[in-house]
Parts: C-alpha cells; sequence; structure tokens
C-alpha cells in the first residue's frame, strides 16, 4: 500500500473505499495508469474488506481471480475502490467494483 500510495479512506457496515494515485508509481510507460496499479488497488481493498468480516483464528483470506478493463486512459489524479458485502448464504462475501 505504502509503495503506490494506496490510502483506505471511508469505511461503513457493508463496504470500505480506497484511492491510489495515478502518478509516476503507478504509469506504465506511456505515462498512463497501468493496469497492473489497478489489479493491486483491487486485490488491496478486496482483502482488507474480507479481513473485517471473518475469524483470522479460523480462516484466511487469498485473492483468487482479478479481471480489469480501463475505460479511458488516465494520467493523474486519483482513482477509486469500493468494496460492498455481497450476501451468499450464510456468509458475506466482498466484490470489488
Amino acid at each position: 500500500m505504502d509503495q503506490l500510495g494506496i490510502e483506505l479512506v471511508e469505511i461503513g457496515d457493508d463496504y470500505l473505499k480506497a484511492r491510489m494515485p495515478v502518478d509516476k508509481r503507478t504509469h506504465q510507460l506511456y505515462g498512463i495508469l497501468h493496469g497492473g496499479a489497478t489489479c493491486v488497488l483491487t486485490e488491496t481493498i478486496g482483502i482488507f474488506a474480507s479481513l473485517m468480516s471473518i475469524n483470522l483464528k479460523k480462516k484466511y483470506v487469498v485473492g483468487s481471480m482479478i479481471s480489469a478493463n480501463h475505460l479511458r486512459p488516465v494520467t493523474s489524479g486519483y482513482v477509486s475502490a469500493t468494496c460492498t458485502a455481497v450476501p451468499s448464504g450464510a456468509q458475506s462475501m466482498y466484490g470489488t467494483f
């Protein structure tokens, strides 16, 4: 999180919000947001949200799949992510959007 400047900005009962700067740390060769950096943001917020909803003495959390699409190039500013709870039977799962 520190290497890419990822910050948790809001924590709610069933969601978590984070942001990441788009700068030299997160640019690809042509100066736009790197897809891998987007995946790091996604994985990070998903893991944190999942950790908040389990008993750490009995379970652990890992990412299993990420799919990312950039709809337009971003060269500066911030990108944000919100992770919300998705009910699944007796337990909640988190999905990042």
